[in-house]
């Protein structure tokens, strides 16, 4: 056989593989993997959102990173101020009365509730400063509630304890095995 032929038997031998392959793949080495990992329909870096009610700023949320999934946003590395409601326009981005901050480490929203995980730090112009590692926020009744340790410091003390409660429009308190000092005015 001349070398002709040979190149020629061996391209159409590839060729006749190949087909072959493509229509009928060997058993067990052709599998599909699906990847199950949500995509977020939006994500956004370093921003500062404002929810607005009658037009009045009523939250902002400034932070390093988000998402917007169909039922969730998550949030990361964020701060989280809660105006008075009765402040409106942008006269409320200015005003201190009755405002209300979070720096949480990241923090899921469903609806009107926020789920905060990885450190919760909060502060009011009251006095109030807390930390905790979790907790849940709803930010339309002004109802805080920590998962575990928590630290307080008030005008009155600084204390520590479990799941704390906190209502800042009741301005209520409450905890499990609440234990601190109490600062006396001299």
């Amino acid at each position: 056989m001349n070398s002709f032929y040979k190149i020629y038997a061996f391209f159409l031998g590839v060729l006749f593989f190949s087909v072959f392959f493509i229509l009928k793949p060997p058993e067990g080495s052709h599998t599909k993997k699906n990847n199950a990992e949500e995509v977020a329909i939006l994500e956004v870096s370093h921003f500062q959102f404002f929810s607005v009610t009658n037009q009045k700023p009523e939250l902002m949320i400034s932070g390093k990173r988000g998402l917007q999934f169909k039922d969730r946003e998550e949030f990361f590395d964020f701060h989280l101020t809660n105006f008075n409601p009765d402040f409106g326009g942008l006269k409320a981005l200015k005003t201190k009365d009755n405002e209300e901050s979070f720096y949480v480490g990241r923090g899921v929203k469903k609806e009107n509730k926020y789920y905060f995980f990885d450190k919760v730090e909060y502060k009011n112009q009251d006095g109030i400063y807390f930390k905790a590692f979790k907790g849940n926020y709803d930010f339309k009744k002004r109802i805080f509630q920590s998962v575990g340790d928590f630290e307080l410091v008030t005008q009155d003390g600084k204390f520590r304890g479990l799941d704390l409660y906190f209502d800042g429009n009741l301005e209520i308190m409450r905890a499990n095995a609440p234990r601190g000092i109490i600062w006396l005015e001299n």
